[in-house]
């Protein structure tokens, strides 16, 4: 097996797997961005097929090798190193398009029955266009997959423009509205201390979620980020063979943080302890892997429930929801404005670099760089009329 990098710096292979039907050879394609990635790769490639999982050749499973084919195949050998929450959202995109495509031959297809359904949806089901365009990087991705395992000459998705995109406006409350939200969910909401841990930590909302007392250092005043949890389809769950609802996997950017919060949010965190113990004690319930966001049964907290209560809470409020990632957004926004120091909120947010934050929260630096030109101006100006008196 002579693994070698390719001109884009990606590590590739190439397996035999015999003769097919016609007489001609089969060959797979893997690649991957590390050596040690696409030994994984390879190793969980050749158990699928020592199990009779992945066909050996395009003319074994049908006379047509469809949309349907090469998506499948594309996902088993591509996605296992990914997390649990990526795989199922490529599960996901991947049924989307079936629907449509899914028998049409991929030697057949066309630039042309591409841009249709693209334009579908965006015309018809008025689809984002990141969402337009995460179909164009799939299909291409595809496609060259399966170009260069020799299942087809087809170039079609090579030709699809990505569109556009413009940055939407994030339509973030006030922090008179953001109190209000919590001083509501405080009284009236039994996932109360979740609102609270989100917009207090800035942490992502399954890295709150993931939560666990002993990562909740309540002496020292701060939160330890370790982890982060996924959801499981019923076809996960039955794979863990757990039963579980959950399952833990790394943060986002295999970043562990320290996030440190006030007094009066360290406070909260032991009050909602105590009530947590006396919840678990008056229904008879043992803690769920010692999550701190729970439902009053100690159960894992799904993102349904989240959802549901967190509309709930904006009604009683009278407050137009904003998406749950938005209580991150606050956070960071609230902190440039009071002036905090740009690497400190990196840190906080777990961002890999100090340009991902910068990034995401132009629209505040490029005020905070107005301001300081204005400082700097008002400065020479006093300096000016100084030396004329």
């Amino acid at each position: 097996m002579n693994m070698k990098k390719n001109d884009k710096g990606k590590w590739e292979v190439r397996l035999s797997l015999g003769i097919d039907a016609r007489g001609k050879r089969v060959q797979k394609y893997l690649s991957a961005s590390t050596k040690q990635e696409l030994r994984a790769k390879v190793s969980a490639f050749e158990q699928a097929y020592a199990n009779g999982e992945i066909a050996t050749s395009i003319h074994e499973r049908r006379k047509t090798y469809t949309v349907t084919d090469l998506l499948d195949e594309y996902f088993e050998v591509h996605t296992p190193s990914l997390s649990i929450n990526t795989r199922r959202n490529y599960r996901s995109l991947i049924t989307c398009i079936t629907k449509h495509l899914g028998t049409h031959d991929i030697n057949r297809l066309t630039a042309r029955h591409l841009e249709s359904y693209l334009s579908m949806l965006e015309k018809e089901k008025g689809m984002k266009t990141s969402s337009v365009n995460l179909r164009i990087v799939l299909f291409r991705a595809a496609f060259d997959y399966a170009r260069q395992a020799g299942y087809t000459k087809n170039d079609a998705p090579m030709f699809l423009k990505r569109r556009k995109e413009t940055k939407t406006k994030r339509n973030l409350w006030t922090v008179d509205e953001l109190v209000r939200f919590l001083d509501t969910a405080r009284e009236h909401s039994p996932y109360w201390v979740t609102f609270v841990l989100l917009a207090m930590t800035g942490a992502r909302r399954n890295e709150v979620k993931a939560l666990t007392w002993d990562c909740v250092h309540l002496d020292e005043g701060y939160v330890h980020i370790n982890k982060s949890i996924a959801q499981l389809t019923a076809a996960q769950r039955h794979e863990s063979r757990t039963g579980k609802l959950h399952q833990f996997t790394p943060p986002k950017t295999k970043r562990n943080r320290d996030v440190y919060l006030d007094a009066g949010t360290m406070s909260e965190l032991r009050r909602w302890r105590v009530e947590q113990a006396e919840l678990l004690l008056r229904f008879g319930e043992k803690p769920e892997d010692d999550l701190v966001c729970t439902t009053p049964f100690g159960k894992y907290l799904n993102d349904t429930l989240l959802r549901t209560e967190y509309r709930r809470i904006c009604t009683r409020v009278g407050l137009t929801p904003m998406r749950i990632h938005d209580f991150r957004h606050m956070h960071a926004t609230i902190l440039l404005n009071n002036d905090t120091n740009i690497k400190v909120i990196q840190e906080r947010l777990g961002h890999t670099s100090i340009a991902t934050t910068m990034n995401i929260y132009s629209h505040v630096t490029e005020a905070k760089q107005k301001d300081a030109a204005n400082a700097f101006r008002l400065q020479i100006d006093r300096e000016k009329k100084r030396n004329v008196q």
